[in-house]
């Protein structure tokens, strides 16, 4: 199999893992927004909330690669620099 379409899979499989954190993590901290943390003193839906926004990061990272890995290997290809 080609290092391009390994990549992508992996990638692709990345950022599945993305959209599971943004859209379970979206519902884990609405449920638990009513919710106090005994030591921070903040609502557990804050806490949580960095879950989706991991996602959504994780969501813009892979994005970024596979454009990477399919425009940097055709230039690549082509004879141009990558850098």
């Amino acid at each position: 199999m080609s290092k391009k379409i390994y990549d992508t899979l992996v990638y692709l499989f990345l950022g599945y893992v993305g959209v599971i954190f943004a859209v379970f993590g979206y519902k884990l901290s609405t449920v638990t927004f009513a919710q106090t943390s005994p030591a921070l003193k903040l609502s557990m839906g804050l806490v949580y909330g960095v879950l989706p926004v991991s996602g959504v990061l994780i969501g813009f990272f892979v994005i970024n690669r596979i454009l990477n890995v399919w425009l940097i290997a055709k230039e690549t290809e082509e004879g141009g620099t990558a850098g």
